[in-house]
């Protein structure tokens, strides 16, 4: 990902563009995800289900904008499915 790329995830994660968690049920079978790293170790991640409009993230976000993670996935060039397979 580009250094805009990264700053735009982060102010999805940190609140600054995304909404707020809603609870959730649905599929959740999540096609997507983002690692982050510091001095090469993983540190935190987000698994995203378009489907079901839903994400999971370690450390725990309060933040939810799978619109946000979407479009960034559809820029990055990585494939979405439209309906389940």
């Amino acid at each position: 990902m580009s250094d805009a790329q990264i700053a735009y995830t982060d102010q999805v994660l940190s609140g600054k563009l995304g909404k707020t968690k809603d609870e959730a049920a649905s599929c959740f079978l999540p096609h997507h995800g983002i690692v982050f790293y510091k001095s090469n170790l993983p540190v935190a991640h987000v698994f995203i289900c378009i489907m079901c409009q839903q994400m999971q993230s370690v450390p725990e976000s309060k933040y939810h904008d799978v619109d946000s993670f979407t479009a960034l996935i559809k820029e990055v060039g990585l494939p979405i499915f439209q309906r389940p397979l």
